[in-house]
């Protein structure tokens, strides 16, 4: 089986300026070789911080490997007006340069817009639809894949979600597992596994109590990560698997290893 990339997704709004280079230092010392690009990176300066976090990265053995889309009500897919959706081909095209292979991207169905109507309307499919047809052409261009990712969605709309993507049917966009987004769900995350894992391509792998999204680190909440680790194991789509704790150490990041040292490796 070819392993997949784990790749380290690292809270940066939590570390002062002063203190990137250090903790650069101290993550590639833990064995870290893959990191994920966040969004904020592009969006605080368009473009110059991403630009300096690669070539810090670079002087200590490690590189960007996946990203999240840009965040915020009017860049999620199903509000983005033409301004919005500029600006994340605009970031496509940077993180490209980086060397990142999945872009994860949000549907807004918790938008304010969407979130209170007892059925979603035929105009929010519609708008995702059409944002990620337009979103694919860059994608193509520059090597990335996009991946829509499970929020708090009811389950029906989520399977009209994952029809949109397969309808689509495009082998530059799949499906990003939210493990603690699905954990949260009242469908539960082995019946949100089992939708998306046809077209699943990257996945966010995190823990929580099933009641909260608290973003915390495997063995903190009550996700059977054992059981977890087999099943992303089959998954012939899967391309890599990014860490999202909002903690990190150096135990933290063993315990992802030990959890998918079957699956992931042998450079991280």
């Amino acid at each position: 089986m070819l392993k997949k990339p784990l790749i380290f997704s690292l809270p940066w709004y939590k570390v002062e300026e002063s203190g990137r280079e250090q903790t650069m230092r101290e993550i590639a010392a833990w064995g870290v070789r893959k990191l994920v690009a966040p969004q904020y990176f592009w969006q605080q300066d368009s473009g110059a911080m991403l630009s300096r976090m690669q070539e810090l990265a670079g002087r200590h053995g490690m590189s960007f490997a996946a990203a999240h889309g840009l965040l915020g009500p009017e860049n999620d897919l199903s509000c983005a007006g033409p301004e919005a959706m500029a600006a994340h081909q605009r970031f496509l095209a940077e993180l490209a340069a980086a060397g990142v292979r999945t872009y994860t991207v949000h549907s807004g169905a918790q938008h304010p817009q969407w979130a209170s109507a007892p059925q979603l309307p035929e105009k929010f499919y519609r708008n995702v639809q059409q944002a990620l047809e337009t979103l694919l052409p860059a994608a193509e261009q520059h090597g990335i894949t996009l991946a829509l990712e499970n929020i708090y969605e009811p389950l029906p709309v989520l399977e009209r979600l994952v029809r949109i993507v397969e309808n689509i049917g495009h082998p530059r966009l799949g499906l990003c597992l939210d493990t603690g987004h699905a954990n949260v769900n009242a469908a539960g995350l082995a019946t949100i596994l089992a939708l998306l894992s046809p077209r699943l391509v990257t996945c966010h792998l995190h823990d929580n109590d099933g009641q909260q999204d608290q973003h915390a680190a495997p063995g903190q909440g009550n996700v059977d990560w054992q059981w977890l680790a087999v099943e992303l194991g089959q998954s012939v789509s899967l391309l890599q698997l990014e860490t999202e704790s909002r903690q990190y150490s150096p135990e933290i990041w063993q315990s992802y290893r030990d959890l998918f040292q079957d699956i992931a490796g042998p450079e991280y």
